[in-house]
């Protein structure tokens, strides 16, 4: 386990994208933007660490989770370009499959190839 590893709070990262997931509003003013500053940072720290587990080998789990990070770095390049609330859903999203991955080194893993045999 890396340094940053020991500092993933798994419980913070998931209340805060679930406050954001489960609202039945989207948030707005200044709950939005501390919302989008609490997620950005909850993002960014788990980058590292999904790169960081990645396996070596190519295959469709590699892939998966390179999508994963691929659209998490994306939404922090966008910014709120397209409009703050539905910017904070989308880094939601990001953490949520961040943090899955994180907690589940299991599913990054090479899955068994189980195609038919001929």
């Amino acid at each position: 386990m890396s340094d940053v590893s020991a500092r993933v709070d798994a419980l913070t990262i998931r209340r805060t994208y679930d406050s954001v997931l489960w609202a039945v509003e989207w948030p707005t003013g200044e709950e939005a933007e501390r919302l989008r500053a609490l997620l950005t940072g909850h993002v960014q720290l788990l980058i590292p660490e999904v790169e960081g587990a990645l396996p070596s080998e190519a295959g469709m789990t590699r892939e998966t989770a390179e999508l994963v990070v691929m659209r998490a770095r994306e939404v922090l390049g966008e910014g709120p370009a397209g409009g703050l609330p539905g910017h904070v859903h989308d880094l939601a999203v990001c953490a949520r499959a961040l943090l899955t991955l994180h907690e589940s080194p299991e599913l990054l893993r090479p899955a068994p190839d189980d195609s038919p045999e001929a």
